[in-house]
């Protein structure tokens, strides 16, 4: 079940101007990258015509493409099982379904994603350990045990549960996660500079974010928790996330020739914290 909340604080009504062009808006919501923030942000800016994606099945997604003007793709349950929404979407065979979209995903920095996780899980962790299940009692434990504590923005690029994939992701994976991006052309946020993120976004759609000043609060995550993490365990962490490291400096690199492409000059109305 889709776990993920987040809130945007009270803002005046907005009413979503006309389209400049026909393009559909296809975000990649990676968990714990400011990504429901973005839902709650493009559900103001597109109301009903604004999708989460939970059938991941190619003929209904062509459906949706043509009937939305935005449409998430996240994790959700299908046929009782836990699904990428884009798996099917997102294979080469299947791209061409994507030449009228403009696509999105944000990054964050791969040791506070990794921390960032465990505290949402945290409670999940709590309600199995209080049924004698098994479950990491604290961080470290997480991260020494957890199948899927690291490479996990990789491993939902490339539509990939850790948890049942037979193999770990390698470095070729990492090299076909930046030629996708690259060659679909998506679109670069970053968590970290959400500011800049939602001025490319208003640049490469023609739609504006929906207030003078949005102030963004992290609701999930107490972020002084985040910060108080040691410095071992964050080494720690680093040190066995280099897939996902990897890509992130990537994408930066690629976020930084977007806003110059795009010619993105961030006036602060937007901030997450």
């Amino acid at each position: 079940m889709h776990m993920l909340s987040s809130s945007l604080p009270s803002l005046l009504p907005y009413a979503a101007p006309p389209r400049t062009r026909k393009r559909t808006v296809v975000f990649l919501h990676i968990p714990k990258t400011g990504g429901s923030t973005f839902r709650s942000i493009l559900k103001r800016i597109y109301g009903e015509s604004f999708h989460y994606c939970q059938d991941p099945r190619i003929d209904q997604l062509k459906a949706r493409l043509a009937e939305f003007d935005c449409v998430e793709m996240h994790n959700a349950q299908f046929q009782g099982s836990r699904s990428w929404g884009h798996q099917e979407l997102f294979q080469p065979r299947n791209w061409p379904l994507l030449e009228g979209c403009d696509l999105f995903i944000m990054f964050r920095k791969p040791v506070d994603q990794v921390i960032s996780q465990y505290f949402q899980r945290q409670p999940v962790f709590s309600q199995l350990l209080a049924r004698g299940q098994a479950a990491p009692r604290t961080l470290r434990e997480y991260v020494e045990t957890g199948r899927d504590a690291f490479s996990m923005q990789l491993a939902f690029l490339l539509a990939q549960d850790q948890l049942r994939a037979s193999t770990p992701l390698t470095e070729d994976d990492l090299e076909r996660g930046k030629q996708m991006l690259k060659d679909l052309e998506i679109k670069i946020g970053v968590m970290e500079r959400y500011a800049e993120s939602m001025a490319l976004f208003e640049a490469v759609t023609g739609n504006p974010i929906p207030s003078q000043t949005v102030e963004i609060q992290n609701r999930m995550t107490n972020p002084a928790m985040i910060g108080e993490v040691d410095k071992d365990i964050r080494q720690y962490i680093a040190e066995r996330s280099p897939l996902d490291e990897g890509l992130y400096e990537f994408a930066t690199d690629l976020f930084e020739k977007q806003l110059a492409t795009w010619n993105v000059t961030s006036q602060r109305r937007v901030q997450f914290a």
